[in-house]
């Protein structure tokens, strides 16, 4: 699609392309914006708490073949990306107020809101705690919840967030 104005497609997709090629751009640099809005509605939000959905989801792309930094996702035919986010949801009525993290994993490894070099990728479940670290250290205006799925179930796991002081999460298991 164009972007809104004047120009035309191939006018926009050239734009497009030049910003997400210049090197000045970073994915941490992209997400202040919203860190920024996600901080200023929680505020306005009547709710008591800050309530962090946590996710992961598998992007299909088996019939791409123009995207070599597929990864392998459930079967060996099986091509896409690993996605996991965390999304900044109010507890006064639950919608969503910002997205706090986005990771997604390709062949080359994890591309990461939070930081601006492609990392090794972790198990989904050890990819949970620093995302946690990070909303903390957002010191939002209300305590954070982190919540998740049932595939974060894990007694070890729990052991571990229970360390941090003041920590909240609720695990459906």
């Amino acid at each position: 699609r164009v972007l809104p104005g004047t120009a035309g497609a191939f006018a926009s997709a050239q734009a497009a392309w030049r910003f997400y090629r210049n090197p000045r751009i970073n994915l941490p640099a992209l997400m202040q914006p919203l860190l920024e809005t996600g901080r200023q509605a929680l505020v306005r939000d009547r709710g008591t708490y800050a309530l962090v959905m946590h996710d992961w989801s598998l992007l299909h792309f088996g019939g791409h073949e123009s995207k070599p930094d597929r990864v392998t996702l459930s079967q060996s035919r099986d091509w896409g990306y690993e996605l996991q986010a965390a999304f900044l949801v109010s507890s006064e009525h639950g919608l969503p107020l910002a997205p706090l993290s986005l990771s997604v994993r390709a062949a080359d490894g994890v591309y990461c809101s939070r930081t601006w070099k492609v990392r090794s990728p972790q198990s989904p479940l050890d990819e949970l705690e620093p995302v946690m670290q990070f909303v903390e250290q957002l010191r939002l205006a209300k305590p954070a919840v982190h919540i998740m799925d049932a595939e974060a179930d894990s007694i070890g796991h729990y052991r571990s967030w229970l360390r941090t002081p003041g920590r909240f999460f609720v695990v459906r298991a």
